[in-house]
């Protein structure tokens, strides 16, 4: 009897091992992975915004530098003016052939003499803000905008800066 227990036993494991080796069925299946790297979107400036020699009077007025490459001011308010350079500011961006990007002008900006300062605003730019397309992975655009004079604005060199930004939609 204690053989016939032990080889029911045996038989019993037999059975129960080949069972746990049918219950292990695995399937195994093969996925792709991708990635795209797109080149890095950067910006330079090529000509700065010159609203060039204005000539105040006492009611003071505005001068205007269009986005365009002419850059041709207009005047509003202001008697002659000098004869000095006047240009639309100019911008590079480059990136991926294509792509699309936006630019963010300032809403103002302030440029001084030191002690005197004026208020830069109207910032425009020749292509739009929005949905701008890198052509062969370069874009040229003018940015324009208004210089507002006061009253017996100070005579003296103003100078200052203002950002632009570009980002990848």
């Amino acid at each position: 009897m204690k053989k016939v227990t032990i080889i029911l036993t045996g038989v019993i494991l037999m059975a129960i091992s080949a069972m746990n080796v049918n219950a292990q069925n695995t399937a195994t299946e093969t996925a792709e992975a991708s990635a795209t790297i797109h080149q890095h979107l950067s910006l330079s400036k090529d000509v700065d915004l010159a609203f060039g020699g204005i000539i105040t009077d006492t009611d003071g007025g505005t001068v205007a530098i269009p986005a365009t490459s002419a850059g041709t001011p207009n005047y509003n308010g202001l008697p002659a003016q000098l004869a000095t350079t006047t240009s639309a500011a100019k911008f590079t961006a480059s990136g991926q052939d294509g792509a699309t990007f936006d630019i963010t002008l300032p809403t103002s900006a302030t440029i001084t003499n030191g002690s005197e300062s004026m208020i830069i605003d109207n910032f425009i730019s020749s292509t739009g803000n929005d949905g701008v397309v890198l052509s062969g992975g370069a874009t040229e655009f003018f940015v324009g905008a208004t210089l507002n004079i006061a009253a017996g604005q100070a005579a003296g060199e103003y100078t200052g800066e203002f950002d632009v930004t570009v980002t990848y939609e």
